[in-house]
């Protein structure tokens, strides 16, 4: 398995060597729209969230037909999220946890969201907000890109297909699959630009590095584009492509780079700083929502040193050997604690494997992905945050709960974080157990927590809405 900058490397060699970006279809590198999946071929993550009947899909789709059959103009601006992002409580059931305080402060929003999730259910605060199902876009896509694919093209993606087998070794993208992936792309995009043209909005925000046919109808029509900064986000992340690319033949257009780079703070802005979607569009610090709230819940928690409290955010991968280790420390830690798994929202179902420890040791209890209270919450009423490699390890730091790094498969990712001694290194569970025996949370490295995400989210954005 690579890690994200080896296949980083990989990528970048390839495209060195090939040219890859300069393959072209209808005005979009073809190169460009598979990037992100080969390169978790590459890695070896198989990501597969929990599948979603068909009877239950076929009614989430005539559902968001209906939404856009009946939408209305005159917005402002829109947000573009997933149902797995209503994991906020508020008072009229699970909210947005991207977007729910900016729509209710800044007027004029208008809420577009698609599934992604089977264990996400309708919210009633989707009938509170100016709410669009958009999920019939992506299924009517997928049947258009099979029945009325792209055409002209298909030496060029037969190309592609062939370099990547010989090149990369990867087997998975086959000339009809990187046909079918360009082809929906391209029919999303012609239906989000009559969804934006009902709409009239003059900014469109999503969290989320892969709405490239949002932004394809954004550029079409006009509207501005800000890619919001979803988990993390570095130089060697698949879509975020160096400004040292080598393009060849390609124009900087056809890459569907976002018009602006909405960051949590200074500390991304400065591993984004030589990429090209920040030298083309530029970057804003905004922050998210959610960490305002969270500081606030952090200040007024109190510890209890008779009963430490630890949170573990897992991932949708190498939950197995994540069990063994926290199964092993428990083993290895004799006295008190509260031990809480918080399960991925949308790679995770049941209790993720862990019934058999539930069942052994009253310490620990396993919280699934859209279970109260909140990822949020769990950290910042926690004496530490464990993980193997998540954004959960910046929301941490950002919130002002110490975190470790359990060094499982893939924790490489966060290697910076315990090099520059701002959490824990926790190379076993007797590492583990150490630390909550002495209750030493702190790793001695720790920054400010505004250098992380920027307070202030709501106005940051305002401030971003008013700009051309």
């Amino acid at each position: 398995m690579l890690s994200e900058a080896e296949a980083n490397a990989r990528l970048r060699a390839f495209e060195d060597e090939t040219g890859a970006f300069a393959f072209i279809v209808g005005g979009v590198s073809a190169w460009r729209v598979i990037r992100f999946p080969v390169a978790l071929a590459l890695q070896g993550i198989a990501l597969s969230p929990p599948r979603l009947g068909r009877r239950a899909l076929l009614t989430h789709a005539w559902r968001s037909f209906m939404d856009l059959m009946f939408c209305r103009g005159g917005k402002a601006y829109a947000v573009k999220s997933y149902v797995s992002a209503l994991r906020f409580r508020g008072p009229d059931g699970a909210e947005d946890i991207y977007f729910n305080k900016l729509l209710r402060e800044i007027p004029g929003g208008v809420y577009l969201y698609s599934l992604n999730a089977a264990a996400n259910t309708p919210s009633p605060w989707l009938g509170r907000v100016n709410a669009i199902n958009t999920t019939a876009i992506q299924v009517l896509a997928g049947i258009l890109a099979r029945l009325l694919p792209k055409s002209g093209e298909a030496a060029a993606i037969e190309r592609l297909a062939e370099l990547i087998r010989e090149r990369l070794g990867v087997q998975d993208f086959p000339a009809a699959r990187i046909l079918r992936m360009v082809s929906s792309l391209h029919w999303q995009a012609r239906l989000n630009g009559w969804l934006l043209g009902r709409l009239g909005v003059k900014w469109v925000l999503a969290a989320d590095t892969g709405e490239r046919a949002l932004i394809k109808a954004c550029r079409d029509r006009g509207v501005r584009f800000a890619e919001l900064q979803h988990g993390i986000y570095t130089e060697d992340h698949p879509d975020a492509l160096a400004a040292s690319t080598p393009l060849g033949a390609c124009p900087v257009t056809a890459l569907l780079l976002p018009d602006r780079l909405a960051l949590y703070g200074e500390y991304w802005a400065a591993r984004q700083r030589d990429t090209l979607a920040a030298r083309t569009g530029g970057t804003i610090l905004v922050g998210a929502a959610i960490i305002d709230w969270a500081r606030e819940l952090r200040s007024a928690w109190r510890a209890d040193p008779r009963r430490p409290r630890l949170v573990v955010t897992a991932q949708g991968f190498d939950q197995g050997a994540l069990a063994s280790f926290l199964d092993e420390f428990l083993t290895a830690y004799s006295g008190d604690c509260e031990l809480i798994v918080r399960l991925h929202p949308a790679y995770s179902r049941g209790a993720g494997g862990y019934e058999e420890l539930i069942a052994r040791d009253s310490r620990i209890r396993v919280q699934p992905g859209a279970a109260q209270p909140n990822t949020y919450q769990l950290i910042a009423e926690a004496d530490l945050h464990l993980s193997i490699a998540s954004a959960c390890h910046f929301d941490a730091l950002a919130i002002g709960t110490p975190t470790g790094v359990i060094r499982l498969e893939g924790w490489e990712l966060v290697a910076g974080l315990v090099a520059e001694g701002c959490a824990l290194d926790l190379t076993d569970p007797g590492a583990l157990a150490a630390v909550v025996d002495s209750q030493v949370w702190n790793p001695g490295g720790l920054l400010e927590r505004d250098y992380y995400c920027q307070p202030g989210f709501v106005d940051n954005v305002s401030t971003l809405l008013k700009t051309r």
